[in-house]
């Protein structure tokens, strides 16, 4: 009796967790915008560590370890114009243009990819110059170029 009602609760709860990782997907697929929400940066430096171990017999051993350190957060404004798909975004001073990591929200369920040779998003990159961005809908259907641009107040 007791492996019947623990087989009934598990077969239950199996079918409520397929059930609920199913709800709503369907409704993402008519999803047609195609939006940068928000853009953001980061910075990423390489640090040469010096570390010092002692061996088996109490002699120093010396070796360097490579530390990455984010800065994340760069962004101190930022303006979207969804009439003419430009992202205009200041980033605090401390930041590099030549060598930094975008990042953007976009519509749910949308895609975005790099064209005419801009940075991936994500991986370091240099948003000297204004970058462009194809974001297409969930649907697959719609999809709009979107301009960012980036700069750092004198």
């Amino acid at each position: 009796m007791k492996k019947n009602i623990l087989f009934m609760f598990s077969y239950c709860l199996i079918i409520s967790v397929f059930i609920s990782c199913q709800w709503g997907l369907s409704d993402l697929e008519a999803n047609d915008e195609c939006e940068i929400i928000d853009f953001n940066f980061e910075k990423r430096t390489i640090v040469k560590e010096e570390r010092i171990v002692k061996d088996a017999d109490g002699n120093e051993i010396k070796y360097y370890v490579d530390r990455v350190v984010f800065v994340p957060g760069l962004k101190s404004s930022i303006a979207i114009n969804t009439d003419q798909n430009i992202v205009t975004v200041t980033i605090k001073p401390e930041a590099d243009l030549n060598s930094i990591v975008g990042y953007a929200v976009i519509s749910p369920g949308a895609k975005i990819e790099p064209i005419e040779g801009s940075p991936v998003l994500g991986v370091l990159g240099n948003f000297s110059t204004p970058q462009k961005y194809k974001v297409t809908a969930a649907n697959g259907i719609n999809s709009k170029i979107w301009e960012v641009k980036a700069s750092i107040p004198n």
